[in-house]
């Protein structure tokens, strides 16, 4: 399909928009803390801005050149607003490595979206004008670069370059476009820019990396797939990091003799060992103590595994034969798997966030105690706090505890400043006397793990501290459908600072769905009632309708999907890409094929509510990992609410502007209702009331939505 210089203006539009949204929420999971709360606050404000810069640019006179103009303005405050990022933590005086609270986080976000965002909202309703006030066009080109995007931004550029020269060659393909305005000589100029950014963009990232860490040595860092790594050096000793989160220092002997010879040493003779992660700071070479036992080591990103055999001192212990590399998930590894194991560590970081979270789950367990042998052993380990237990961490704790109780008979916990779970339906014994006498019968050699070490570790109480506390908390099931392990842990990171973080999360986790969507879906139904009898156009409900079913649907498919089938990021790229081009399959069968009348835009409001019942039963029957249904119902979902999304907005938008010629109100419509959604959905209502639950209040809502429609019609 050949396109205009006029058409390619929009199509770039939506290239630029999602190319820039991917680039800034990687860069910005690895500067701040990366669970769903603030991925939704980050969406929240990056689909607002967008909003506020449509309403605005209704009051802006289109002029080729100024269209232009904020084209390159963008370009530029990309840049900036990168730099701004990475340089956000010393401005705000935190140290490397350190997570900033909620509130610094919120502003940065904040401050970030409306540089970027507000300029692209006002590009579009730009567009429209350009394309001589072609709304419907100008959406279906820009949802189609949108989709474009989507897989060029994680196959091409995700896998090879760094965040920053990834932002590079977007910006240099938003020159090539634009050069296709200029006049001969400036575009003589326009590749000069070009090569200027190019050799701009790769210098940067090396310096302000450098200075983002200081005054700490960064001896190396890599953008991967998954994530940014970055390798401190101190000394004899590294410490790498993951998306900004510490992973593991090496040599950390005492972490690494803890983390296995509690599990290990409960069997007489562990042959197979499954390790889920943290292998490289030391885990690994304690394992391989025991004479007769083999290793499974699973790493979700190979590049850690790559990285660190550079630093190792003794790295020819952990290339030999007992151990066989894996590199994936380490939950779809084990779904997948027909091995049992004697033992199996989970070595992962705390449910922070979706993605761990599902490693810690009533479901996870399950699969864990399948694949164990008859008296196998499974252990997890959390931070927590050696002489002094807060409230908060108490419960997260406890989340923990029970979801394991639920699944295993025996269940232990070793506290100190890291909590270690140890669980089976076999024999457990945390005694020091007998965990010694069976250290000397392996002759295990350690330097940290032994008798005074053990005594002081286990001491009564420390055990009757955390037993008692663990025993008044509330009892909580943390289940892959309802992660409520990560909302109680962002109330122990918000404990860690004198903000009003930790009140507002608390508030929220205090109060029942009454307050946080009963009332809301109430009053929603009062304004429709209200407005019932008004002679109100009632076009511009189903878009803010939409938007905001849309995006939730997303989040909880996105979120399914990862907890059933294990977390890919190319299938979850192709999920995004599954929305995006449904969006715009759904704008341009309803602008070239279909009548834009009332009764069709029923229909589709009708088919949505019709799909989203059968997502509700289908997330009744596929909570198990096995699931009845193949992963491919999960992209025929999103592509499917593409098509609505795509659809709904065109008909709403082209009924409405038979009535009044408004180009922005309605892009900016969706977008706030896509940013209540995104702010709610994924920060607040999945981790406390769960997906299914959130299914249903979704579908209430469109039931309100389609009554009123209905009833508008004939009124």
């Amino acid at each position: 399909m050949k396109l205009t210089t006029q058409e390619l203006s929009p199509f770039f539009l939506g290239f630029f928009s999602l190319g820039f949204q991917i680039i800034l929420i990687r860069e910005f999971s690895s500067s701040f803390y990366g669970n769903e709360i603030i991925f939704g606050i980050f969406l929240s404000f990056w689909l607002f801005w967008g909003g506020v810069g449509a309403l605005l640019a209704e009051k802006i006179k289109f002029k080729k050149h100024l269209m232009v103009f904020f084209y390159y303005m963008v370009l530029i405050l990309i840049v900036f607003a990168l730099i701004v990022l990475r340089y956000s933590k010393i401005l705000l005086g935190f140290l490397p490595g350190e997570i900033p609270g909620l509130l610094p986080t919120i502003l940065v976000s904040f401050i970030i979206n409306f540089i970027v965002t507000l300029p692209l909202g006002i590009i579009f309703v730009l567009n429209v004008e350009f394309l001589k006030g072609n709304l419907s066009k100008t959406y279906i080109l820009e949802s189609l670069g949108s989709a474009v995007s989507c897989i060029i931004i994680y196959f091409l550029i995700i896998p090879k370059f760094s965040n920053w020269q990834g932002l590079t060659f977007i910006a240099i393909s938003g020159l090539i476009f634009l050069s296709s305005f200029l006049e001969k000589k400036r575009f003589v100029i326009s590749i000069i820019l070009i090569s200027i950014s190019l050799a701009f963009g790769f210098l940067l990232d090396k310096i302000t990396m450098n200075h983002a860490w200081n005054p700490f040595h960064l001896e190396r860092y890599k953008d991967t797939l998954y994530g940014k790594i970055a390798v401190i050096k101190q000394n004899s000793s590294i410490s790498v990091y993951e998306n900004g989160l510490f992973s593991y220092t090496y040599p950390d002997r005492e972490g690494a003799e803890e983390s296995v010879h509690f599990i290990l040493l409960q069997r007489e003779n562990p042959e197979n060992l499954l390790l889920i992660g943290g292998g490289m700071g030391g885990s690994l070479e304690e394992a391989l103590k025991y004479k007769n036992i083999e290793i499974d080591y699973v790493e979700l990103d190979p590049e850690i595994i790559k990285i660190s055999l550079d630093y190792l001192d003794e790295k020819e212990k952990i290339l030999e034969k007992r151990i066989n590399y894996i590199t994936g998930d380490g939950r779809f590894f084990l779904i997948n798997s027909v091995k049992k194991w004697d033992a199996i560590i989970l070595n992962l970081p705390e449910p922070s966030n979706a993605l761990t979270n599902r490693f810690y789950t009533e479901e996870f367990f399950r699969i864990v105690k399948e694949r164990l042998t008859d008296d196998g052993i499974f252990s997890l380990k959390i931070p927590s706090s050696e002489n002094y237990i807060s409230e908060e961490l108490l419960a997260f704790v406890s989340s923990i505890f029970h979801t394991l109780k639920s699944v295993f008979k025996n269940v232990e916990i070793i506290p100190g400043n890291t909590n270690i779970f140890i669980a089976s339906n076999s024999f457990i014994s945390i005694e020091p006397e007998f965990l010694i006498n069976r250290k000397n019968d392996l002759e295990i050699e350690t330097y940290f793990f032994n008798a005074p070490y053990l005594f002081n570790r286990l001491s009564p109480f420390r055990l009757e501290m955390l037993s008692s506390g663990i025993e008044r908390v509330k009892k909580i099931i943390n289940r892959d459908f309802m992660p409520t392990s990560y909302f109680l842990n962002s109330i122990l990171w918000s404990s860690f600072y004198d903000g009003i973080e930790k009140g507002i999360l608390k508030f929220l986790y205090s109060k029942s769905s009454f307050w946080l969507i009963d009332l809301p879906v109430l009053l929603f139904a009062s304004i429709l009632v209200i407005n019932m009898f008004r002679k109100k156009n009632p076009f511009l409900l189903p878009i803010w309708t939409i938007g905001f079913t849309s995006i939730s649907v997303e989040i909880i498919i996105i979120l399914a999907f990862q907890a059933i089938f294990g977390y890919f990021y190319g299938k979850i790229s192709l999920l995004l890409f599954c929305f995006m081009a449904g969006l715009y399959v759904g704008s341009f069968l309803c602008h070239k094929k279909i009548k834009i009348k009332y009764t069709n835009l029923l229909m589709l409001q009708f088919l949505i509510l019709i799909s989203i019942f059968f997502i509700i039963i289908f997330l009744k029957f596929s909570g198990e990992w096995s699931g009845k249904f193949n992963s491919y119902f999960f992209y025929l979902i999103l592509f499917v609410f593409g098509v609505y999304g795509g659809g709904v907005f065109v008909i709403s938008t082209e009924l409405y502007l038979k009535e009044k010629r408004r180009y922005g109100i309605g892009w900016a419509l969706d977008l706030f209702g896509s940013s209540i959604g995104a702010l709610l959905i994924s920060t607040v209502l999945i981790p406390l009331f769960g997906l299914l639950k959130i299914m249903e209040y979704i579908f209430i809502l469109n039931s309100l939505s389609f009554g009123y429609l209905t009833l508008k019609k004939f009124i």
